[in-house]
């Protein structure tokens, strides 16, 4: 055994555990549950608890050891209400004792008193300074191109304009372990057993809440398959949460939140908002781009900044536009506090952008596929408004798309069915009608301008002196950890059983980035290669065990300067594009997806099978959110990768990115009527079918109306 894991055993501050949280239970145990504010607003007057025997305890803000008001580097955030109700659901106690029901029961017989002020008169009374209540969170603004100052003029001279406003709120669904913790406060030592991401931000608001140095926390690790929104750091407030209880009272104490209390406050995610107003030349130019974009934050979010960033650089996608004009905000607002979602953060830009440019086709003569590759940016590295994305083989996946899913004739042929019944769908209400989607999208990883970036990512490889290979890494998923055991085990000739990965940070060395941020096949896997080239250089009279060690460079992230906001905002990133044809039941209007295709340039493939498994597990979870309560399926599905010696990066998550899209433009094609928002529910297209047809026979009416009295005005004019 090398040194390095003797003293990452030796220190036990930082560990992980391969059981659930839930399925643990400590000796003497106590229970707790949040008890929380009952109105969205307001302030509370008063308490009241029924009458708590001994044993059983109910805990408020001043009861807190440390800091209530829990400092980050984006923000104030409080662990329970000081009187002021932020959103519905506030936690503003916690009560705890022995006995799950009986806390429970209690738990529900709080009565909070809220003296319901809106909160628009709250604010007129008190510092609208104040960060805890500012209207707008975070700000971004972009402007780029020659007459970016003059759209209004381009917009009016242009030979196409077309205006939407786009709304996504997708939630994959969340069937894993509900968040929560065990704690224990013993002889000065805190020990944490909770599925937390994020080891450095639990670490710190813990000796924040609880007022204890660092060699005083032990924190446990839990398995978690929560990988999702608030789970990155939310959970760090509901460890210290339980941790205060199980200080204040001396015994081990367990939370864990109920399903309802998981998807109205870990898994919930806010509306964006995005209205594009685009023009194109005669030629299908892009002339101009002006987007507003508007995020719903939440009450709190530590990530508002970095939300609204990554919206802005994806908003234009791998187009290059002559002129962009980006305006983007991200509001407070009276609902549960919200994070981001590694895998989707920039997801609504692209549904948005990629809706757009398949309306421009509707308004034009061009199809998806034209106006997509007459405006992409065609040379790796060439400046796409502001940014520089390291992107390659585009337009070979865009016509390998093509070619896979015979889009060309089937949107023509979809096209001219469209325009035939577009005076009514009486004349073929018995025929199913059809649709196909075209959307295509860039996954960037490792995004240089956000602060959890700050620190440099490293990772060692030990070869054994029994001649095994140990790679010391930050928690990693476990696909992460199939292709790190392959491309060890043939870059260095070795057995894969020969291959060991330690995820045991010692206390100096524990991650700062959240677990998402560390499974990232680009970045890590490039430092594990470099470790493996070092370690085949030694010769065989080196002395083992040899450890490698490598870094990323900081001078990668200097290519982003964040002052400017411009550059190359990536490490790295990949590109796919997908179509979905679909046919919708005419009595119905259920949609049956017929076919979906896919093709992705994602570097050179360490594990096509495991690339192809991810792939379509993310579909079937994309599948899941389009529609309420409906679980979507494809009859034939068809992955493809683009051939590539370029170094391998993230891919996983492009389906998030492309997907929803290409959907809902076939619906779009299939009805006739734009959709502009997902998720739909099951009547949706029924009732906008409805909604249409309404306006339409208004409409004739009116014509009708004007008819008539253009001829009336006719004949008495002739009379006289």
């Amino acid at each position: 055994m090398s040194e390095k894991k003797q003293s990452a055993k030796k220190s036990g501050s930082v560990s992980s555990q391969s059981e659930f949280y839930s399925d643990l239970s400590i000796k003497n145990m106590w229970y707790a549950q949040i008890v929380r504010a009952p109105a969205k607003s307001g302030s509370i007057t008063s308490i009241t608890t029924p009458d708590l025997p001994d044993e059983y305890y109910f805990f408020t803000a001043r009861n807190v050891p440390g800091k209530n008001i829990i400092d980050t580097p984006s923000g104030k955030i409080p662990l329970f209400c000081e009187g002021s109700i932020s959103y519905l659901g506030e936690p503003v106690g916690i009560i705890t004792g022995p006995d799950e029901k009986q806390v429970n029961e209690y738990a529900r017989d709080v009565v909070i008193t809220v003296d319901d002020t809106p909160l628009e008169s709250y604010l007129e009374e008190t510092d609208k300074s104040n960060e805890l209540f500012s209207a707008v969170m975070a700000k971004r603004i972009l402007k780029d191109g020659p007459d970016v100052e003059k759209l209004d003029e381009l917009f009016e001279s242009a030979a196409v304009v077309s205006q939407n406003c786009w709304i996504n709120n997708i939630q994959t669904p969340d069937y894993g372990e509900p968040d929560g913790a065990i704690c224990s406060y013993e002889n000065g030592q805190l020990t944490v057993y909770a599925p937390t991401q994020w080891i450095a931000n639990l670490r710190d608001i813990l000796m924040q809440s609880m007022g204890l140095e660092s060699a005083s926390i032990i924190i446990k690790k839990t398995k978690s398959k929560n990988l999702w929104t608030n789970g990155i750091w939310y959970n760090s407030v509901i460890t210290a949460q339980v941790a205060i209880a199980s200080f204040l009272t001396g015994h081990a104490v367990k939370l864990m939140f109920t399903r309802d209390e998981q998807e109205q406050f870990m898994t919930c995610m806010h509306d964006v908002t995005i209205t594009h107003k685009t023009a194109l030349d005669k030629d299908g130019t892009l002339l101009a781009m002006q987007i507003d974009i508007d995020v719903d934050a939440g009450s709190y979010n530590p990530f508002a900044q970095e939300i609204i960033d990554r919206l802005v650089i994806a908003s234009t996608g791998c187009y290059a536009p002559k002129n962009i004009s980006v305006m983007a905000t991200a509001y407070r607002s009276t609902k549960p506090p919200s994070s981001f979602n590694f895998h989707t953060v920039d997801a609504s830009a692209f549904f948005a952008l990629e809706n757009q440019m398949n309306e421009l086709c509707r308004k034009s003569q061009l199809s998806p596929l034209e106006i997509r590759k007459k405006n992409i940016r065609i040379e790796k590295n060439h400046p796409v408004s502001h940014f520089m994305f390291p992107l390659d083989k585009t337009h070979e996946t865009l016509d390998a798309l093509a070619l896979s899913s015979d889009f060309n004739r089937k949107y023509a042929a979809y096209h001219l069915n469209e325009m035939q019944r577009h005076d009514g769908l009486e004349k073929t209400q018995q025929t199913p009608l059809r649709g196909i989607g075209f959307s295509c999208a860039f996954e960037g990883s490792g995004y240089f301008g956000s602060e959890l970036y700050s620190t440099d990512q490293e990772l060692s490889v030990t070869k054994e002196k029994d001649g095994t290979i140990t790679i010391y890494s930050p928690p990693v998923s476990e696909s992460i950890r199939t292709i790190w055991t392959e491309l060890a085990s043939g870059s260095l000739g070795i057995a894969r059983n020969a291959v060991n990965i330690d995820m045991h940070a010692a206390d100096a060395k524990e991650p700062q980035l959240p677990e998402n941020a560390y499974s990232n096949i680009s970045i890590m896997t490039r430092l594990l290669q470099k470790c493996c080239d070092v370690i085949k250089k030694q010769d065989a009279k080196t002395a083992l065990p040899f450890t490698a060690k490598r870094k990323s460079s900081p001078t990668e992230r200097k290519a982003w300067d964040n002052t400017t906001f411009s550059g190359k905002p990536f490490h790295s990133a990949s590109f796919a594009a997908a179509t979905v044809e679909l046919e919708l039941d005419p009595c119905t209007f259920s949609a049956f997806i017929r076919q979906i295709h896919v093709v992705i340039n994602g570097g050179r493939l360490l594990n096509y099978k495991a690339a192809e498994r991810t792939i379509k597990l993310t579909l079937q979870k994309m599948l899941a959110s389009l529609v309420k309560n409906e679980s979507l399926s494809s009859a034939q599905t068809t992955i493809s990768f683009i051939k590539s010696d370029e170094p391998p990066v993230q891919l996983g998550n492009l389906i998030y990115r492309i997907i929803p899209a290409a959907y809902t433009q076939a619906l779009t094609q299939a009805l006739g009527y734009s959709i502009t928002s997902l998720p739909l529910k099951t009547n949706s297209l029924f009732l906008k079918l409805l909604e249409q047809r309404i306006k339409e026979q208004a409409e004739r009416a009116k014509e009708e109306a004007q008819k008539e009295t253009n001829q009336e005005e006719t004949q008495e004019g002739g009379n006289e």
